[in-house]
């Protein structure tokens, strides 16, 4: 049975949705069959997925609202372990439909009981905001990835994501777990970067923090326009090693 990971953040430009792409595309690469669900309506992971073909009332949007069966939306990618359940701005209204009943933050869960044993990992990609897909996202997930930035708002942003992960075992029922730590787009050396987590209010996380750690990198963004990950377009990249990295840490933590 797959692993079911959101990778959540509580704002915006923290490089949750470049992280969820490269990420899948990277256990892609490693032979690892691998779903990315975009469950945000902006639609950043659909755009940089590489899916080129993009085929009307294949999206979350319309598995939601019962027009299409789950396994109907899942688009192949030019990589043959990778696959796409992607969104768009539709997305937005049917989730406001959806979101005046608490029981529907479920529903992504209940879908993906058809197909759990198809992937080894599916990964979500979640809205920055603590809105109905939010938590419809990591409803659906087993474990939860915090991506985050080494700056002032590090703790608020943490202690505000793990009040909702409590929400959800309590409304729920469901035994969520948190998976760790990303630091994300990171401007520190790592000497630095363990100075940071050495501080005295941080040293209760450092041990749930990853090893990778992903650095702000110019190549990340100019790869977006492109709309492929960017472990495709520079495998030589210093961003795309640590994609690479996180996803054999991820594998190793697994096994």
């Amino acid at each position: 049975m797959s692993k079911v990971i959101t990778i959540a953040g509580q704002r915006d430009k923290t490089g949750k949705s470049v992280t969820t792409v490269n990420l899948v595309a990277s256990l892609a690469l490693l032979e690892k069959k691998t779903l990315l669900i975009d469950c945000d309506s902006q639609a950043n992971s659909t755009a940089w997925s590489g899916v080129f073909n993009l085929e009307d009332n294949l999206d979350l949007g319309s598995l939601f609202s019962g027009k299409k069966d789950i396994k109907d939306v899942i688009q192949k990618t030019d990589l043959e372990f990778m696959h796409v359940l992607s969104s768009n701005i539709n997305l937005y209204n049917t989730s406001l439909k959806l979101s005046k009943k608490i029981e529907n933050q479920k529903m992504l869960r209940i879908f993906l009981k058809d197909i759990k044993d198809e992937y080894d990992y599916i990964i979500i990609d979640s809205p920055s905001s603590p809105d109905f897909l939010a938590f419809t996202a990591m409803t659906a997930s087993d474990w939860i990835i915090a991506s985050l930035c080494c700056d002032v708002d590090f703790m608020n942003d943490l202690g505000d994501l793990l009040k909702m992960i409590k929400f959800i075992r309590k409304s729920h029922g469901i035994p969520l777990k948190f998976a760790g730590i990303l630091v994300n787009r990171c401007t520190l050396k790592e000497d630095e970067l363990e100075f940071f987590f050495n501080q005295k209010e941080l040293g209760s996380v450092k041990d749930i923090v990853f090893k990778t750690f992903i650095p702000e990198n110019k190549s990340v963004h100019q790869t977006t326009e492109l709309s492929k990950p960017t472990v495709l377009c520079d495998a030589k990249n210093i961003a795309s090693t640590r994609y690479l990295d996180l996803a054999q840490e991820l594998i190793f933590s697994f096994n």
